[in-house]
């Protein structure tokens, strides 16, 4: 059976699912392609990707007029019937107007809703919507999700048709703890991510310094990823003197991300906007103890006391508190580490996740 990806480099590469459902087929049951419909050139780090696990994928550029983009309809169209697809997976809505022909060309559509519950706007809701009526099948990552999309918004009166529930996974082979771990004389904090408003570096940065200033506990805060706001981030350690303090990593490879994580005696993510982390999911695997923010998806992962701690989103002084306590407390931080080593290993299984989906191909 041959199965289609429609991605878009729109998508951070550990955004989406794909590598999840890939990564679980051990066997190789399914043969995975992959069609993306970009607005720009495919990136370095989606490109080595695909070319590192050797998977067939297609690249189309598209523009916002309709004579392009009827061409580009055509092409979509061709490349799909030339990869002989039997399934089609719409992990993005940037080109849904190619849903209508698949579904007369009687292949089967697989859509995967990513959207976060508290960044949704009408033109979101309406491309929703629309690819969600010629599906056969409709995911969502989470039951918050599910709740608000088929019951608040409801999504439910829009099509007749069946509504999954199922979550990301990760490696946890691969993103695994470092046996040999020893406390530091200074405390690693850790955040990765893009830098862009959602994830919201900017709270991090500015705890830091309230830490700083009550000059407790040595401790370095390092800030991994790139994006919109790297800039500004780097202006505003300068701007509240904090650079000592601070480490700006940039984009890091897997490899890179993991040994960085291993060696982190605290992981924190203050974004403002989320479905399900998968940076937080990392963490987790390599038995890092997480302090997030309260927000919905991360609440989804994170039970605050129980495998891992909450403060409340956007609040300096409430997380830089909680980072200061938990300074205060390694034994207990640590025995966290162990918690969140097991919820990874019993919650985000690839194996598990694709024989999900491929109950549904």
């Amino acid at each position: 059976m041959i199965v289609t990806h429609i991605l878009s480099d729109e998508m951070p590469l550990d955004d989406n699912v794909f590598f999840s459902i890939y990564g679980g087929d051990a066997q190789y049951r399914i043969l995975h392609k992959a069609l993306f419909l970009n607005k720009n050139s495919l990136t370095d780090e989606y490109k080595k990707k695909f070319k590192d696990e050797s998977i067939d994928y297609k690249e189309i550029h598209w523009r916002e007029n309709y004579i392009t983009q009827f061409f580009i309809l055509i092409k979509s169209l061709f490349l799909i019937i030339k990869m002989r697809s039997d399934v089609i997976v719409f992990h993005t809505t940037t080109f849904v107007k190619i849903a209508p022909i698949i579904k007369l060309l009687k292949i089967k559509i697989i859509s995967i809703n990513y959207t976060s519950i508290d960044t949704t706007n009408e033109e979101r809701k309406n491309k929703l919507r629309y690819i969600r009526k010629l599906s056969n099948f409709q995911i969502y990552l989470t039951a918050d999700q599910y709740n608000y999309f088929e019951k608040q918004l409801r999504f439910n009166l829009d099509a007749k048709i069946q509504v999954c529930i199922i979550s990301k996974s990760i490696n946890t082979l691969k993103f695994s703890p470092n046996k040999a771990k020893k406390l530091e004389d200074s405390f690693k904090i850790l955040m990765w991510g893009r830098f862009n408003r959602a994830n919201d570096f900017q709270t991090i940065i500015r705890a830091t310094a309230i830490i700083e200033r009550r000059k407790l506990f040595n401790f370095h805060v390092y800030l991994a990823g790139d994006g919109d706001t790297f800039e500004e981030c780097i202006t505003l350690v300068k701007q509240i003197d904090i650079e000592h303090r601070v480490t700006f990593l940039g984009m890091l490879s897997e490899n890179e991300l993991i040994q960085n994580l291993r060696d982190t005696y605290l992981y924190v993510h203050s974004s403002l906007s989320e479905t399900m982390s998968t940076a937080i999911m990392q963490a987790m695997s390599c038995g890092i103890s997480c302090l997030v923010s309260d927000i919905p998806g991360n609440k989804t992962i994170i039970e605050d006391g129980v495998n891992g701690w909450l403060f409340k989103t956007g609040d300096v002084e409430d997380l830089a508190k909680k980072i200061d306590v938990l300074m205060a407390l390694p034994q207990q931080v640590n025995q966290m580490s162990i918690v969140s080593r097991t919820y990874a290993v019993e919650n985000f299984n690839m194996k598990k996740v694709f024989e999900s989906y491929c109950r549904l191909f």
